[in-house]
């Protein structure tokens, strides 16, 4: 591959890490204390919040990259 090739690839993954690339964005609750579901529900959506924070950080990274 030439280095057009590679800045093409490059640019389009800037474009889709500026658009959102497809991921919904995190959801900000205003009252932090009401807690729904149980402990095992309660988990699961503190695992996505902090999976979502780290694959945002990730993208930070690669943008600083390009």
């Amino acid at each position: 591959m030439d280095v057009t090739a590679f800045k093409e690839m490059l640019l389009r993954k800037r474009g889709d890490i500026l658009t959102g690339g497809g991921r919904d964005p995190l959801t900000v609750t205003l009252d932090t204390n009401t807690r729904q579901g149980d402990l095992a529900d309660q988990a699961t959506g503190n695992n996505e919040v902090h999976i979502q924070l780290k694959l945002k950080q990730t993208d930070a990274k690669i943008l600083q990259a390009i």
